[in-house]
């Protein structure tokens, strides 16, 4: 069996390593168990923050940081520290401020190192949190004005979001990227900052070939990783137009261990 020296292999999480949170498949463990023993390297890439993914270091053992709030951090949950990260530009917080304006009703989370500030809390934000058991504290603007921001995160309903998208769009300062993270999600980067810029950054750091850096997602926000890895994949059950993108398409869903086929095909490649 061929040597993954100076391979990395990063998955998002949601809906890719699995389905549910509070259950890695034994399947997908074991995947990366034999991934990591052929000298492989294996992390995420997540949109969640630092306080939302600490839960899969006490699943998995990593030997190199975690990559969240969609690229903009590096975190070494083993060492209890940022690794890397870059701050959302000042315009950012203007940008919210009048988004809040705008759209009253709309829920907002600032993420801001290891806490997460709700701004605003709707049905959506509610379940969001709930489902991530996310610690946080409710905050105004004002309070949060001062701080660093490396994320923030709009939840409402879908047809709501439609027009806050729309209206965000027309809007965005030229130093913003807007993120659809899911149907009811939108989220800001830096210009410049994604999953896809932060796995070839990972790259350098361990020295490895980007040719070598391999990724697998499920949704929109995983594009710019899944076109910058030397081997990018969707798994079956993403949307249809984003899978001409992919080196590989899994024949199975994230529910049936995509995950697990692709690591198969990397490790036989």
């Amino acid at each position: 069996m061929k040597s993954l020296e100076n391979y990395l292999l990063v998955s998002d999480l949601d809906g890719t390593l699995y389905e549910n949170q509070n259950f890695l498949p034994e399947e997908n463990k074991k995947a990366i168990e034999k991934f990591v023993s052929l000298g492989g390297k294996f992390t995420v890439a997540t949109g969640r923050g630092v306080p939302t993914t600490k839960f899969i270091s006490e699943m998995i053992q990593f030997d190199c940081p975690i990559i969240v709030n969609g690229g903009q951090t590096f975190y070494d949950y083993y060492k209890d520290k940022v690794v890397y990260t870059e701050n959302l530009p000042e315009s950012a917080k203007d940008f919210v401020k009048l988004l809040m304006q705008n759209f009253s009703k709309v829920g907002v989370e600032i993420y801001s190192g290891n806490t997460v500030y709700a701004l605003k809390v709707n049905e959506v934000t509610i379940t969001h949190l709930e489902y991530e058991k996310t610690p946080f504290v409710e905050a105004t603007f004002e309070e949060v004005a001062e701080l660093d921001w490396q994320k923030v995160l709009f939840e409402d309903t879908f047809e709501n979001l439609v027009e806050i998208r729309k209206f965000a769009r027309e809007n965005c300062p030229d130093d913003i990227k807007i993120i659809d993270t899911n149907a009811k999600f939108m989220e800001f980067s830096n210009i410049g900052v994604d999953k896809g810029t932060a796995i070839l950054k990972l790259a350098d750091m361990y020295e490895i070939p980007y040719a070598n850096v391999c990724a697998i997602g499920n949704y929109y926000n995983d594009v710019d990783m899944i076109e910058a890895a030397g081997i990018g994949a969707f798994v079956k059950d993403s949307p249809d137009d984003i899978k001409d993108k992919a080196d590989y398409i899994t024949y199975k869903t994230c529910k049936e261990c995509g995950f697990a086929e692709f690591v198969d095909y990397i490790i036989n490649l």
